[in-house]
């Protein structure tokens, strides 16, 4: 809350799924029993869990996107113009990652100047994590019928190049 007051921004806390506390039968019957990367285990897909549960927020709010944020995210000072240079359109995407790890990836052409040094740009390469992303309501609606039942971690369906639910973005 005080990070998001200091970059300007408003927001809706929506609770965390643990998925620990999903009994192990339910779990079991939420998993697709073939996964492209790795099988999850109970905290990620109470991860998992809680990124559609953003997903369902924005497709029946009939906003056009959001931004979402896991609990641990750090926002940068420019966080709230950043995302409103976003909210003004302009682009095409279906997912735009706001996060970084500080490794390298390879980066694709066109670039989209957004302001003070950032742009944005398709990602060609692999970059994990999904604490920080903007999505909109059309992709969070393909990604509700396109991850279930579970298969991968969301880092790897959302920003894994080699993943077919990643490469349809």
């Amino acid at each position: 809350a005080a990070q998001a007051a200091r970059a300007g921004l408003g927001f809706e806390r929506l609770p965390a799924v643990d998925g620990r506390a999903i009994d192990p039968a339910e779990r079991a019957r939420m998993v697709a029993p073939r996964f492209e990367f790795q099988p999850l285990n109970p905290g990620e897909i109470g991860i998992f869990m809680s990124q559609r549960s953003a997903w369902q927020r924005l497709v029946d709010s009939g906003e056009p996107m959001a931004a979402v944020f896991e609990d641990d995210v750090v926002l940068c000072a420019q966080a709230g113009r950043l995302l409103g240079r976003l909210a003004e359109g302009g682009w095409q995407a279906d997912i735009v990652k706001l996060e970084t790890t500080h490794r390298r990836v390879v980066l694709g052409s066109p670039a989209w100047p957004l302001d003070d040094g950032h742009r944005l740009q398709p990602l060609l390469s692999w970059h994990g994590g999904a604490a920080g992303y903007v999505v909109t309501r059309a992709a969070a609606a393909r990604l509700l019928a396109a991850t279930w039942p579970l298969a991968d971690p969301v880092d790897q369906v959302l920003f894994n190049p080699m993943s077919r639910i990643s490469a349809s973005l």
